[in-house]
């Protein structure tokens, strides 16, 4: 949570000097608060105009365009009349990360006494919440490890995570192995759906990767490359992104519709496989039987399966069994 304070000062003109001053009323406590009253509430969004480090007081100062308010609860709301102006806010929080020209989303809060002509001594409130950068399909966009970015037109939010492991080869040594990096990311469709995908780049390339993913395609390469001698930090790294979205099935002119509704259509991605091909009328005993075949010729020469064994058959059931076409397959 980032607590920032916003001063608001109101312009009215100074009253006439009188000989005894007027005393301020004494808030009444809250639960909870400190000591101080919350009178009105409110959640904005905004984009962020300027951040300032300061010298004294508070460390930080962020200027922020109100674009909307929106009312909390049943107390007044305090941003109402702030639409289209910029506010300034003040915390004791890092905000760095932030940057201007990004939306936020805040909940603001207003502090204290209820204010009186000429005062500007009143404190908001504010969580700050970074909205998610918008990107076009088909255009290449960075992200930076904790950002995110919404798809336009598409549902979709990518959000950087981390990088789980690089070992990719610097540049100018010589390796026994290119070696890989590999990130991983958020991907949520909706506001419900969130689903967390490893990207692995291998080393020694300029060309990017790919990762498909329920109807899209996610090409990524994953910056900065390796120098020898030098750790890369977790918040210095960047993963480039291009998402694409593939052929939508069913699609009558390409893939008609199956009949029956517990068919359905399922993109596979580009792997390698091995495969076995063999004819006959498939059963489990036949099956067990080739997938051993199989097992035996990637020991022979040095391959490791990665998952199971599917089998594929190619004919319809009316041509005979010894005549029928099948195919044992692992990815590898």
């Amino acid at each position: 949570m980032i607590v920032l304070f916003v001063v608001l000062t109101a312009c009215t003109s100074a009253p006439a000097p009188s000989p005894t001053p007027t005393p301020t009323p004494t808030p009444t406590p809250s639960p909870g608060g400190g000591g101080a009253v919350v009178r009105s509430d409110s959640i904005i969004t905004g984009e962020i105009r300027a951040i300032r480090q300061q010298t004294t007081g508070y460390p930080w100062e962020v200027d922020v365009l109100v674009q909307s308010s929106v009312s909390v609860d049943s107390l007044p709301n305090p941003t109402m009349d702030k639409v289209g102006q910029v506010i300034t806010a003040k915390t004791d929080e890092d905000v760095s990360s932030l940057k201007a020209g990004q939306m936020i989303t805040t909940r603001v809060k207003y502090v204290g006494d209820l204010p009186q002509p000429g005062i500007s001594l009143y404190i908001y409130t504010i969580e700050v919440t970074p909205s998610p950068d918008e990107v076009s399909l088909g255009l290449e966009f960075t992200l930076s490890v904790g950002q995110n970015a919404a798809v336009k037109g598409e549902n979709l939010t990518i959000k950087f995570i981390e990088v789980t492991s690089d070992s990719r080869c610097p540049r100018n040594v010589t390796c026994i192995w290119a070696g890989e990096v590999s990130c991983l990311i958020e991907v949520t469709k909706g506001t419900l759906d969130s689903y967390r995908l490893v990207l692995t780049q291998p080393g020694l390339t300029d060309q990017t990767a790919s990762q498909d993913f329920d109807g899209y395609e996610i090409a990524f390469r994953v910056e900065p490359y390796p120098v020898a001698g030098k750790q890369i930090a977790q918040d210095e790294y960047r993963v480039v992104m291009t998402v694409t979205k593939s052929i939508q099935l069913p699609n009558v002119e390409i893939n008609p519709a199956p009949v029956n509704e517990t068919i359905p259509f399922r993109k596979v991605g580009k792997h390698k496989v091995a495969a076995l091909r063999f004819l006959g009328n498939l059963n489990s005993k036949l099956a067990a039987r080739k997938a051993k075949e199989l097992e035996t010729w990637l020991n022979e020469n040095k391959y490791s399966k990665k998952a199971g064994y599917v089998f594929a058959q190619y004919n319809p059931p009316y041509i005979p069994g010894i005549f029928r076409r099948n195919e044992a397959l692992t990815d590898v």
